[in-house]
């Protein structure tokens, strides 16, 4: 099933689970490799837990260049010997880390990740590392299967949520994982996956990065309402570094080279049960 020109994993039964599922554990971090990634985690965020929290959080939220710099640079470094060992070819975006408080604010709605490069020619994955046994009542990651070979649109800065309608109903035939700590989730860019509140009673912590080839510039789309098109830009590999207030400017357009234009179309519409229905055949 896989392209040579989308090889992303060395493993060829773990590129074909990937290519069929849209998500896999590649691997497990080994004790003491987990153990300085969770106790990096605790350095870095003593204040912030300390502080009551009720939404979601990813370390690339926070204000603070250097900070998010340190937390980038950290995760990475302890990380590559893994990626090293997994992908074929790969450059890594950015390290970060997320906190899932015990919150009925917590969940993270049926969504899939920004395209980060042209996936017609490249892959794009994403690595999730949770640093707690997940549990559906910890508020685990689901996914709908298969829906990265469905789902090939675009997905980018001032893109509409095109899910309102259907959420409930893609969550229902979502498939709940559940992971033991350390795991190393990889998963396409473009699968459709979610996360339920946090009912338990602790926080659910973990370490994410980006990855796309090497040899891939890296691209974002951004939806310009006015002219009713897709901009196409260029951007630096560190560009998710680069925001001030990622929460504040990420619907803006992309600091970068403009490249081109692309039709509305390319962009997923707001779906509704009959469009899924569609989509999904």
């Amino acid at each position: 099933m896989s392209n040579p020109s989308r090889f992303v994993i060395k493993d060829k039964v773990l590129q074909e689970q990937l290519d069929e599922k849209g998500i896999i554990v590649a691997g497990v971090l080994n004790t003491v490799d987990f153990e300085a990634l969770k106790q990096l985690f605790l350095d870095t965020h003593k204040e912030i837990l300390d502080a009551p929290q009720e939404v979601f959080y990813v370390s690339v939220n926070l204000k603070n260049r250097a900070e998010k710099e340190k937390i980038d640079v950290a995760v990475g470094k302890l990380l590559s010997p893994y990626f090293n060992k997994t992908f074929a070819s790969y450059k890594r975006l950015v390290s970060a880390f997320q906190i899932k408080p015990i919150s009925i604010e917590s969940e993270v709605p049926v969504h899939q990740d920004w395209t980060l490069t042209d996936e017609e020619e490249h892959f794009s994955v994403t690595v999730w590392i949770p640093l707690c046994d997940t549990t559906i009542n910890n508020g685990t990651l689901y996914a709908l299967e298969g829906s990265h070979r469905k789902f090939k649109n675009l997905r980018g800065p001032g893109f509409r949520y095109p899910f309102t309608q259907v959420g409930k109903l893609i969550q229902s035939r979502m498939t709940p994982y559940v992971f033991e700590k350390g795991s190393m989730v990889v998963f396409y860019s473009n699968l459709v996956h979610y996360s339920p509140p946090n009912m338990s009673h602790h926080y659910r912590a973990s370490a994410i990065s980006a990855i796309i080839p090497s040899e891939a510039p890296v691209k974002l789309y951004f939806r310009n309402e006015q002219d009713n098109c897709i901009e196409v830009y260029q951007v630096p590999d560190d560009f998710y570094l680069k925001y001030e207030d990622f929460l504040q400017q990420k619907d803006l357009r992309p600091a970068g080279t403009l490249l081109g234009r692309l039709p509305i179309s390319e962009m997923l519409p707001e779906l509704n049960e009959r469009s899924l229905a569609d989509l999904m055949r």
